[in-house]
């Protein structure tokens, strides 16, 4: 839970920010509008903020389990030392941990922190916090996952766009009548629903007679991935592909299919972010393809997109990064270059303490 502060030394440390939530409120309303679709490469440099102050920032995250969100926090990371602000890491601990994030953004409303970036375990429940800290003149954006409170601008992927990308592979790749098995993801999220839906809708119109053996949610844990592929191997051992919201549920389903026996590419595995471990697998041919979705981009660009905020600036409603398919032919062409996009270098730990 998070560290409760006393009261008085909360309200004894007074608000300092260029543009109170009052005066944005004012100048561009309640709600901002538009979005961002950036394109592959897309240089931003000129969109960086500067910070007037020594902003004290907060990322929220459900976890660090999954090195996606390590390098969600690599990039916010990096945002934070390129504009001389500090930035707290707040994990919650798992996409269950609803009470852990909720009790996380009330302490650091709290403690007056100046803004926060916050990537959602719930798209309804988190909005009742995020409010809080609105009303309470702190400003949040979100990463990858928003929450339902309108107010909140945040940079992510296209959800529903990386399940189209997947379902059109799968039409191209695979016998057109493939069997396949869907890991989707934590339920009560809008990623993992509208990713699933996305490959559905897509191959429904793409290869109808595909056939989607079943589907589970689930909480993400490589080991239940794991145990969820076991048990469809028992019950469809003629399937062809495991799809995957995220490459975190492929590496517990590529487990099972080297447990089981089975060959690289005898059944193919595909999810959306590549890590290193990731794009070892993909090189190995465990996985057909695999998508970016850009986590390092997300958490730098939503940490600048914070600090817009309180420098009283404009921003978009949703900013989009790119998305790109990586396939065992394609990826000797980007390796070398995802670093700060997709990837987290070795040396980076998630501290709580990102950037001091």
């Amino acid at each position: 839970m998070g560290i409760a502060v006393p009261a008085a030394i909360a309200q004894d440390k007074p608000l300092d920010r260029t543009v109170s939530v009052k005066q944005y409120r004012e100048m561009y309303g309640k709600e901002p509008v538009g979005k961002w679709v950036l394109r592959s490469g897309e240089n931003l440099d000129w969109w960086k903020p500067r910070a007037s102050k020594k902003y004290h920032l907060a990322l929220v995250v459900p976890h660090v389990r999954d090195p996606y969100w390590v390098a969600v926090a690599y990039g916010a990371a990096q945002a934070a030392k390129e504009l001389g602000v500090t930035m707290d890491l707040r994990p919650a601990g798992g996409y269950a941990r609803l009470d852990q994030m909720t009790a996380d953004i009330e302490d650091l409303i709290a403690r007056r922190v100046d803004g926060m970036v916050v990537a959602a375990v719930d798209y309804s429940a988190v909005a009742v916090p995020i409010k809080k800290a609105w009303d309470a003149g702190i400003f949040t954006t979100s990463a990858l996952i928003p929450t339902s409170y309108a107010e909140a601008p945040g940079v992510s992927v296209d959800d529903y766009e990386t399940g189209v990308i997947q379902a059109q592979l799968a039409a191209q790749k695979l016998a057109p009548d493939a069997k396949i098995f869907m890991l989707n993801g934590p339920p009560g999220v809008e990623w993992s629903k509208n990713r699933a839906q996305g490959f559905k809708d897509t191959l429904a119109k793409l290869a109808p007679k595909m056939t989607i053996l079943g589907e589970r949610y689930h909480e993400m844990d490589r080991t239940i991935a794991q145990q969820l592929t076991e048990d469809a191997l028992q019950t469809w051992p003629d399937m062809s592909l495991v799809f995957c919201t995220a490459d975190f549920q492929c590496k517990g389903a590529i487990s099972a299919l080297k447990a089981a026996g089975k060959k690289p590419g005898q059944i193919g595995v595909t999810g959306v972010h590549m890590d290193a471990e990731s794009i070892a697998l993909l090189k190995e041919g465990w996985f057909a393809w695999g998508l970016s979705e850009g986590a390092a981009l997300e958490g730098k660009y939503a940490t600048y997109m914070l600090v817009h905020l309180l420098e009283g600036e404009k921003v978009p409603k949703q900013m989009l990064v790119p998305i790109q398919a990586y396939t065992p032919e394609n990826i000797k062409n980007f390796e070398d270059s995802l670093v700060g996009i997709d990837l987290f270098p070795p040396e980076f730990k998630a501290d709580s303490e990102l950037v001091k």
